[in-house]
């Protein structure tokens, strides 16, 4: 029977006003909510390509369980904020998933020192017209309901949130869902999730800096109802190199283009 299933926590691709190339800063309209970069973009589309190697494994095994088992769903969750939208919608591009579900519980860490007044009404998402959005931004279609787990500014604690939404989604999804097909769920976010989450799951204090797409992956057993961490922080996949701005893994067509330059 298809009991297992996984959960992933992925933090954006590189944003704008953290660019190496200064002319990918100058496109930025809001200083607190900036878009991704090239190279961010293309982070996103390999961290799709990497959970799509995940979920070719699971469902090789669903086969193998029953022959005539029909696959998993997939849902993709972001943050609102523009860097993760961006991530997400590569990501999900990838796997084959046309919209995105909007969670103002993963939201960026609202402290005071980062942002002078609540950022969240304030952000690109909401401030343009929905269909704009998608199109300027490059952004899959997507559904952006009021949220329960919305933060208050502004905050101190850098972690519980984080804690609170993975619980909140994990037993909509998994722990109190009956069902034996259970679903992948791909949460797109910021870099205090993947250590807050993998502490609390592990018991133990995790340094907290997080690579850009890095991600962490969960294997929940119905059977077992136990959380395995099977990766935290794992950022082989969008490795780079900064001052060639390549990654250190090329994709075959810039292997092959780079050896005709030599």
């Amino acid at each position: 029977q298809n009991k297992q299933t996984m959960f992933f926590i992925v933090r954006h691709g590189e944003r704008a006003d953290k660019a190496f190339l200064s002319k990918e800063k100058l496109d930025i309209e809001l200083s607190f909510d900036p878009q991704l970069t090239a190279l961010g973009m293309e982070m996103g589309a390999r961290t799709g390509d990497e959970i799509a190697s995940f979920r070719a494994e699971l469902l090789k095994r669903d086969s193998l369980d029953d022959p005539e088992a029909s696959g998993r769903d997939i849902y993709v969750i972001s943050s609102p904020f523009l860097r993760c939208m961006q991530t997400a919608s590569r990501l999900a591009e990838r796997l084959g998933v046309t919209s995105l579900m909007v969670e103002e519980g993963i939201s960026e860490f609202l402290h005071r020192s980062w942002f002078e007044t609540d950022p969240i009404p304030l952000l690109t998402i909401n401030s343009m017209d929905k269909e704009d959005f998608k199109r300027v931004h490059k952004v899959n279609d997507f559904e952006y309901p009021p949220s329960i787990l919305a933060p208050e500014y502004p905050e101190t604690d850098r972690w519980a949130r984080y804690v609170k939404s993975f619980d909140f989604y994990t037993n909509n999804f998994f722990i109190n869902n009956k069902s034996d097909r259970k679903p992948i769920v791909v949460m797109v976010t910021h870099g205090y999730a993947l250590p807050a989450v993998s502490s609390h799951l592990l018991g133990k204090h995790m340094h907290p800096r997080a690579m850009y797409c890095s991600y962490n992956r969960y294997t929940w057993d119905s059977m077992t109802k136990f959380w395995r961490v099977n990766s935290t922080m794992e950022a082989k996949h969008v490795k780079y190199n900064q001052h060639l701005r390549d990654f250190e893994t090329p994709l075959p067509k810039k292997a092959s283009r780079q050896k005709q330059e030599k």
